[in-house]
């Protein structure tokens, strides 16, 4: 996000070049991308993390254990956010941080009961579906969702409404 605001103040009223985008990742992140860089840009993989479980139980001291359960069903393995809520509103934010054979978990230990977990709370990584990432799933649709569509020359689109309880309607185009 950064990285993206630096660009756009540096080449605010002219053209910049793919080269001029990596120096400024590169600045922000502090880090030599060069042979990940191209890979990033012009990659045809996807990103698409299921919560695939919850599981809460209260624990000898009284506390309470979450566990929570992401699989990566997409091309890429990257750390994701994690943000889970308690029946008191306490919000304890987490990361998993690597997958094996596509699977991630974390514990979390909290004072009172989890009531509802998301996985990328703030939609950091262009997910190819959203509607999966958060627990519990009830009175969730989507409608119109498109099957990705991977090619040499494009990603995947299509126009797609999901409705939730925590997040209402909302209208959107993956391209």
């Amino acid at each position: 996000h950064r990285a993206m605001l630096l660009y756009a103040e540096r080449f605010q009223f002219r053209n910049g070049s793919l080269k001029e985008l990596q120096s400024a990742v590169e600045e922000v992140s502090g880090k030599k991308l060069d042979g990940f860089f191209h890979d990033w840009v012009f990659t045809n993989k996807r990103l698409d993390f299921v919560l695939s479980g919850v599981e809460c139980e209260r624990q000898p001291n009284w506390k309470w254990k979450t566990r929570i359960d992401v699989k990566n069903n997409g091309d890429i393995a990257m750390p994701v956010d994690v943000v889970l809520t308690t029946k008191n509103g306490q919000s304890t934010n987490a990361r998993i941080e690597q997958f094996n054979q596509d699977k991630g978990k974390i514990e979390i230990e909290t004072i009172d009961e989890a009531v509802s977990a998301e996985v990328d709370p703030n939609w950091s990584v262009l997910d190819a579906n959203r509607s999966n990432n958060i627990y519990p799933r009830e009175r969730r649709f989507i409608f119109l969702a498109s099957t990705p569509s991977v090619s040499t020359t494009d990603y995947f689109y299509g126009p797609s409404i999901t409705y939730g309880l925590t997040d209402g309607v909302r209208l959107g185009a993956w391209l």
